[in-house]
């Protein structure tokens, strides 16, 4: 399991030099990325997310520890935790200097700590001066008080009015701790409802902390 990883390699960040020619190379990416695109939420995540039922807990044999034996109904359970899952299944284009996001990452809580090993432009959406960006996200925080280093995996909404950070909001986080994690993964349908379900993870449980309902019309306020 990939939030369950007793060693973690730590990955050195090199940051990328900000020169002109790397700056305009971004510009150019965002621009033909936003260009002519009405200003309407798309499907994102797992509709799963929503309609997928949990108790507030279930067993799990983290180390497949043959002497351990798992009731089938907390299998079953962990196959359906485990279908909604979609980080790795998203990719979009590489975003080398990430100065035009500086200020989404400083005012995010964990990336503004962070070393960011990846920063990934999924989708975007626009109306007239408003962008909204899809952006994934993964890094690394390195801290005294773990062994070794957490592993944060993101993906937020992130609104600009120009090139101005408003404000941001999360559809899927992973945190890996040294022997636990937790995960929160979100779907969000065409007309801009976002589910969000939260569940943390050590090595002997599962463990379901509820669904939140969102509407981004109004937590984005962009009419």
């Amino acid at each position: 399991m990939r939030y369950l990883k007793l060693m973690i390699p730590l990955i050195v960040f090199t940051s990328c030099k900000k020169d002109n020619i790397s700056n305009n190379k971004n510009e150019l990416i965002i621009e033909k990325q936003t260009k002519n695109e009405s200003f309407h939420y798309k499907e994102f995540g797992k509709s799963l997310v929503e309609n997928t039922d949990f108790p507030k807990e279930w067993e799990i044999n983290t180390y497949q520890d043959t002497a351990k034996k798992i009731k089938k109904e907390y299998l079953d359970f962990q196959k359906k935790f485990n279908k909604l899952d979609y980080f790795d299944e998203k990719s979009g284009t590489k975003i080398s200097n990430k100065s035009f996001f500086n200020s989404y990452i400083k005012n995010d809580s964990l990336l503004k700590l962070s070393k960011i090993e990846s920063l990934s432009l999924l989708d975007s959406l626009v109306s007239n001066q408003k962008k909204i960006f899809y952006i994934k996200t993964s890094s690394v925080i390195n801290s005294i008080a773990y062994e070794m280093p957490l592993v944060i995996n993101k993906i937020d909404l992130a609104l600009f009015n120009k090139k101005t950070f408003i404000k941001s909001i999360n559809l899927y986080m992973e945190v890996d701790y040294p022997y636990s994690s937790k995960q929160n993964i979100g779907y969000l349908n065409e007309n801009g409802i976002l589910f969000y379900k939260k569940f943390r993870i050590d090595e002997d449980k599962t463990y379901y902390l509820g669904i939140s309902k969102t509407n981004l019309n109004e937590y984005f306020n962009k009419k």
